[in-house]
């Protein structure tokens, strides 16, 4: 016949409510240190992906330029923080929005923000005049546009996009028959 035994106080299975405490204020602990910098990481993809949603556009504007035969444009609202695309109507002086995914309006996430860097486009303008190519005639506007031809040309310019850090990430097409690119930062 079987006895059973009580548990021993050796032999006892589980947590005390004090231990459960401590690992529990342990995590706080760990976790505390973590979300800040996970919150920097986060907001410093965020320019990189603005960066990439810019490209991402002006290659989709190129191709359909030249396989539309319309001109197609990459509109950059930097007080709002925004960037859109739209085509040419068909009377060829009016501009139309494109109607799709790609057409849409997209905002910059907060704390990353864009500027236009008119020197680039400067500087190819001088270069082309010099050498006797034909320059481009860009609208004035307050906002900043990048123009695709169906010839598969291309305005050349430059977008810098700003994380919170002020660290910068360059998106240039630095010719009128290249595609845009991000440009890494160059060593000082």
């Amino acid at each position: 016949m079987l006895v059973s035994r009580p548990p021993s106080s050796s032999c006892r299975s589980g947590f005390t409510l004090i231990e459960l405490i401590l690992v529990l204020a342990l995590l706080a602990i760990v976790i505390s240190f973590a979300v800040p910098a996970m919150r920097d990481f986060a907001q410093s993809r965020g320019a990189e992906d603005t960066a990439g949603q810019i490209v991402n556009l002006s290659n989709y504007a190129r191709s359909k330029a030249m396989s539309d035969g319309v001109v197609y444009r990459l509109n950059i609202d930097i007080t709002a923080g925004r960037f859109w695309l739209t085509r040419m109507s068909i009377d060829g002086v009016n501009w139309e929005e494109i109607g799709d995914d790609m057409g849409q309006v997209i905002d910059v996430p907060t704390g990353v923000r864009l500027e236009f860097d008119q020197t680039a486009r400067d500087r190819q303008m001088q270069l082309a005049a010099q050498t006797g190519q034909v320059v481009p005639q860009v609208a004035a506007s307050e906002t900043p546009v990048i123009d695709f031809q169906p010839s598969g040309r291309t305005d050349p310019a430059a977008i810098l996009v700003y994380d919170r850090g002020n660290k910068v990430t360059r998106v240039e097409c630095p010719s009128a028959t290249e595609t845009f690119r991000i440009v890494p930062p160059q060593p000082k």
